[in-house]
């Protein structure tokens, strides 16, 4: 052979030497990828569950809260003195709707004649 294609045969050799090497580099690069892949979508599974475990909680206390203030709500408007103050907030809306019949009816928070004796409500 002559020189000019041996030599053209070692470059083309070395060439693909590398294209072999960088091959092989890609091979592990794309295994590499994959697993991350897996990883990420088993950590988003697990993010996802704890999202809806958070939501429920959340709904939950909500729940709770929304109870606890009207029971605070009640606590406020009952009386253990035996005196009764009858505060109607929005009277006028109130009044309005009892005139034409949308409600028929108003009533009070629970009041007692002291902390030991009966409740009594008012309607």
């Amino acid at each position: 052979m002559s020189q000019p294609l041996n030599k053209k045969l070692t470059n083309f050799e070395s060439m693909q030497q590398k294209l072999k090497l960088n091959l092989t580099q890609i091979v592990k690069d794309n295994f590499s990828l994959k697993q991350e892949n897996l990883d990420l979508k088993k950590s988003l599974l697990d993010f996802k569950s704890i999202c809806s475990n958070l939501h429920k909680l959340l709904t939950q206390t909500h729940s709770q809260l929304i109870v606890l203030e009207q029971r605070l709500v009640n606590l406020e408007h009952t009386s253990f003195d035996g005196v009764l103050m009858w505060r109607i907030d929005h009277f006028k809306e109130r009044h309005a709707g009892a005139v034409s019949d949308r409600h028929l009816s108003l009533y009070l928070a629970p009041f007692y004649t002291n902390r030991l004796n009966n409740i009594y409500k008012t309607k």
